[in-house]
């Protein structure tokens, strides 16, 4: 496992569970590509159980049915959320 990724999937776990702990009732990873699938099943058993416990790789149809929503309304959100992320330090351009 390339210690980047480890280092990431870490501080998002670090992050969005002691500082955003009211707002994680459940994360859908929606089309991860597969590297990051791999990468996931390896970093899993570093981090926090809670975390790893509400956190569920998923496809766009899927994501839909768990929301409760159309896929039009998951891509837009998709869209939305890498709209919001351009410009921010740190974050691909």
């Amino acid at each position: 496992m390339h210690a980047a990724a480890r280092a990431c999937v870490g501080e998002f776990s670090r992050v969005s569970t002691h500082y955003y702990p009211e707002f994680k009732a459940q994360t859908l990873i929606v089309n991860a590509a597969p590297l990051f699938r791999v990468a996931w099943f390896a970093v899993k058993p570093f981090i926090s159980k809670a975390f790893v416990a509400t956190t569920q790789l998923c496809s766009l149809d899927e994501a839909g049915r768990r929301l409760n929503v159309g896929r039009d309304k998951v891509r837009s959100a998709e869209a939305r959320a890498l709209r919001e992320t351009r410009g921010r330090p740190g974050s691909a351009k």
